[in-house]
């Protein structure tokens, strides 16, 4: 009884992972101003300790999909996760830049195994009427993540302080490891596993695997989608919104997190609605692609032309839409990447989605940070130099909305089989 209920116990364990995957990039936001201060930060600087996470989330989920594949979920997460709970650990005893530095870059080193991992591991233990909303609901829980990384944790913080209070995110992280070892397995049984090896070696599937998509048009339209809106997503949200909404509305940590919130909820609430909607009212996976483009648009035209000029209900809004459209999307895609690309590489897929996403992330994070600062020494006001530096996250909506158009349909297929 409890194998057959087992699919329950693994994605509770790999969901929790993701939480607190959530809990460690998005709060950068929130203690920005305390690493600032404490560490002796300029921006330029805090730009850079912000994209180390990403960069290395971003390098290693090129190989994380591909070792997951071949090698299994469960030793995978288990590995890597160790060593996010080792750099969280340094991390909150770092004393400056260099040390700070080398903690995050384990932690996202750490934690950048777990969606793709996270996602070969659905893909085996759901069956595919009940794949769409599985990821659905699993980007819920980042949503979740997200959502206490804002006000709940910018609470927390002004309780204990910022090392402690990633002392506990990095405990949450130390129990999401010990019940994945615990409850993950590999595969849901030896049929499984012998249908999923094909008998060559996995470096042989592997470059098999990489030469298929690199000749698949739709492979590259998926990745350019993934790309652009979450891109800008991670420099906003995770890392630039909090210092904007401070220094150009001069606005308290408490209604900032408040603000922030907002970005969590529309990916809490984005993820299975967008699944639902797909299956079961448009029955389109493009047209739910499509149907999110202009809410992409609007957070991106209200921060270059609008960038002082909001009230705070529409600053919710703002952060409220970034979230939706950056996140939402995410089920849907996945399911096409299933059946377009076929079952076999959805983790090797999902190792380049986030890789590439990841590195769009930290690269406009670092832009961001050196825009606001080349403005600053121009003589541009707070609110221009943000408006300045902010444009260029219009070539995000153009990207997601080009490669909206230009993917297939696919409502209704079954998975590419290998």
């Amino acid at each position: 009884m409890f194998e057959e209920r087992r699919r329950y116990f693994v994605f509770a364990a790999l969901a929790l992972a993701f939480v607190v995957v959530f809990l460690q990039r998005m709060g950068m936001t929130v203690i920005a101003s305390d690493l600032l201060a404490e560490l002796k930060l300029d921006k330029g600087q805090l730009g850079l300790l912000g994209s180390v996470f990403l960069y290395s989330y971003a390098a290693v989920q090129f190989f994380a999909g591909i070792l997951a594949d071949n090698y299994g979920p469960r030793r995978v997460v288990v590995f890597f996760l160790s060593f996010s709970v080792v750099g969280g650990l340094i991390f909150v005893n770092a004393q400056g830049l260099e040390s700070a530095a080398l903690g995050r870059a384990m932690c996202g080193g750490g934690c950048g195994v777990i969606i793709s991992s996270s996602f070969v591991a659905l893909n085996r233990w759901f069956p595919v009427h009940q794949y769409t909303m599985a990821c659905g609901v699993f980007f819920a829980m980042g949503g979740l993540g997200g959502l206490l990384a804002t006000a709940p944790l910018s609470a927390l913080k002004m309780a204990v302080g910022w090392r402690a209070t990633y002392a506990g995110i990095t405990g949450l992280g130390l129990l999401a490891l010990i019940l994945i070892w615990i409850f993950v397995r590999d595969y849901t049984g030896p049929e499984q596993e012998q249908s999923l090896r094909t008998g060559k070696s996995a470096l042989g599937n592997i470059r098999d695997n990489f030469k298929d998509l690199a000749k698949n048009r739709n492979f590259w339209l998926l990745l350019m989608h993934n790309a652009s809106l979450p891109g800008f997503y991670y420099a906003f949200i995770a890392l630039w919104a909090g210092p904007y909404l401070r220094e150009v509305y001069q606005l308290p940590d408490l209604t900032i997190g408040g603000i922030l919130t907002m970005g969590a909820m529309g990916f809490l609430i984005g993820a299975p609605l967008v699944a639902w909607l797909s299956e079961a009212v448009f029955k389109s996976h493009k047209l739910a692609l499509i149907f999110f483009c202009p809410v992409g648009a609007i957070p991106v035209i209200l921060l270059v032309f609008f960038t002082d000029s909001l009230n705070i209900p529409a600053l919710y809004f703002l952060v409220l839409c970034t979230g939706f459209a950056a996140n939402a999307p995410n089920a849907v895609r996945y399911t096409m990447t299933r059946e377009l690309l076929g079952a076999h590489v959805v983790g090797t897929v999902g190792g380049i989605y986030t890789c590439v996403v990841f590195g769009v992330g930290g690269s406009l994070q670092i832009l961001t940070g050196h825009a606001l600062d080349l403005c600053k020494t121009a003589g541009f006001s707070i609110a221009s130099a943000y408006s300045a530096a902010f444009s260029i996250f219009i070539a995000c909506v153009l990207l997601s909305t080009a490669a909206s158009l230009l993917l297939p349909e696919t409502f209704g297929r079954e998975p590419k089989v290998n």
